[in-house]
């Protein structure tokens, strides 16, 4: 194979994870609010914070490239 596709590959692996984890969280987050706070703020919280999440990740070189370096590690 070539590097241009081991890198492409070892990205989408990377973005999985990512994705995982942040799944994770989210749900997380949802099952503590909705603890302590009921259902439609922990549903509008999760919703927050996941997309705020993403905007982060997407916008944030230096936060994507930390990530995916963690992500890389672990």
């Amino acid at each position: 194979m070539s590097e241009e596709i081991k890198k492409l590959t070892e990205d989408l692996i990377d973005y999985a994870k990512l994705v995982i984890v942040a799944m994770f969280l989210i749900v997380l987050v949802y099952l503590v609010a909705q603890s302590l706070f009921g259902m439609v703020p922990a549903v509008v919280g999760s919703v927050i914070i996941g997309i705020a999440f993403f905007y982060i990740y997407s916008t944030n070189k230096k936060i994507r490239q930390s990530i995916n370096s963690w992500l890389r590690s672990g």
